[in-house]
């Protein structure tokens, strides 16, 4: 019984690690969306339908791809399930450990980042209370001129 060929063997095991790939992928755009927007926006079902999208062209793209370099351009439906075998065997194998790190890593970062930003919002803060104060007082200062000069016309007008 003869062996399967090498570019066959690596058809397979290129399909079968592109669909890995994909699934960690999803993986990192749903994590992001733990770490960064989960309950905290509104945006949270935008980006959830963005990621999707993204994941669900790259899915294409990949299929595209290996279908023209594994077969030459001919769709064989091995492909697309040996992408889907690989998602499968990823979600059902190692997925929760893997995103017990992704969440860990986007959870840092992003607190890093807020620790990051809270000084600069705190600045701009303070900056638009004194642009508020300052051009609060410039219009009362401009109200008070204005009516010196209605005034002075009002006497010149009497006189």
């Amino acid at each position: 019984m003869p062996g399967l060929p090498m570019e066959v063997i690596n058809s397979i095991l290129i399909s079968f690690s592109v669909g890995v790939i994909l699934a960690i992928l999803y993986d990192v755009f749903l994590n992001i969306n733990y770490a960064l927007l989960f309950n905290k926006s509104k945006n949270y079902s935008v980006f959830n339908a963005i990621s999707d999208i993204t994941v669900c062209l790259c899915y294409t793209v990949a299929l595209i791809l290996i279908t023209y370099y594994c077969n030459g351009g001919k769709l064989r439906a091995a492909y697309a399930a040996l992408l889907m075998l690989g998602i499968l065997i990823y979600r059902f194998t190692v997925r929760s450990a893997v995103n017990k790190i992704f969440r860990f890593i986007f959870t840092l970062v992003a607190k890093i980042l807020s620790h990051l930003i809270f000084p600069i919002k705190k600045m701009l803060e303070f900056c638009q209370r004194k642009l508020l104060r300052s051009s609060q007082s410039f219009s009362k200062y401009l109200a008070k001129a204005s009516n010196k000069l209605y005034n002075k016309r009002k006497k010149k007008k009497k006189t």
